[in-house]
């Protein structure tokens, strides 16, 4: 006869190690999936913080002289600074995404970056893309690249560094 669950854990004794229950794996997948919606409204949140503080900084003095004119001078700062925020604010989110997913952790990614460029970016890119100036057209297109690949690549990169190093270490046993 099978003792039930309830009287296991009245007989067992106190500093006695009790099973913890067995979560099913739906269970295991809805947290997985709260958590993607959670670090995914983070990132997104830093994104717009980093990004706003990025672009608010004025170039360096010397900064100007180095382009002919004053608009592509302004252009590449916007560039060079919302390209350091980006890899400053998707390094450490690549970092958590690998830890917590593992080897899902590139397809995650890109679903999280797929995501935010659908809800934020394409309505916007929709309407003003096409009357554009040819030089927008490509830095546009080139934040947009930026945006979906920078965030997987990092996590497959971690993961990558992770199973070098781990085939460096001898096993002892």
């Amino acid at each position: 006869m099978k003792t039930p669950r309830f009287l296991k854990r009245t007989l067992a004794r106190a500093g006695d190690p009790v099973a913890a229950p067995e979560k099913s794996p739906w269970v295991r997948r809805v947290l997985l999936v709260l958590a993607a919606l959670i670090i995914l409204y983070l990132y997104s949140f830093c994104l717009v913080v980093a990004f706003g503080y990025a672009l608010s900084r004025a170039p360096p003095d010397f900064w100007g002289h180095l382009f002919a004119t004053s608009g592509g001078a302004a252009l590449t700062w916007m560039v060079v600074c919302h390209t350091t925020a980006l890899l400053a604010v998707s390094l450490p989110f690549a970092y958590l995404i690998h830890r917590v997913y593992g080897a899902l952790a590139p397809a995650v990614a890109f679903s999280m970056t797929l995501v935010l460029f659908l809800g934020f970016a394409l309505p916007a890119l929709w309407l003003s893309f096409a009357d554009s100036p040819p030089r927008f057209k490509l830095v546009t297109t080139f934040d947009q690249v930026k945006l979906l690949a920078s965030l997987p690549f990092m996590a497959w990169a971690f993961g990558w560094l992770a199973r070098r190093s781990s085939a460096r270490v001898p096993r002892t046993t």
